[in-house]
């Protein structure tokens, strides 16, 4: 399954970006209401003042300097893949194509 799943993901390369922030969920997904910052979904959950954010290149670079104008954490992270969002999803496969499921265990 990891074989399958990572060849999936590698063919999502270039298709967005992540980004470490110093703000909880709630406080976060509050900057992320607003429409110029709409692409961009909250990816991860990492503790009560840290999310990681993905989507494309170009919005989170705006929102970065918007967070880092008021002084809020904003680091991109080395990733070309914007794992745990909707960047992935070209690559989900219907349950009866997919080559393992907890039936073929």
């Amino acid at each position: 399954m990891i074989f399958h799943r990572s060849a999936g993901q590698g063919r999502t390369r270039g298709s967005g970006e992540m980004s470490a922030v110093g703000l909880g969920a709630e406080a976060m997904q509050g900057w992320l209401d607003a429409p110029e910052y709409a692409e961009i979904v909250i990816a991860g959950v990492n503790s009560a003042k840290g999310v990681t954010l993905a989507g494309p290149a170009w919005a989170l670079t705006r929102l970065e300097s918007a967070l880092t104008a008021e002084r809020i954490f904003a680091k991109r992270l080395p990733l070309d893949y914007a794992f745990h969002s909707p960047a992935m999803d070209p690559i989900r496969a219907p349950a009866d194509r997919c080559p393992w499921t907890p039936d073929t265990q």
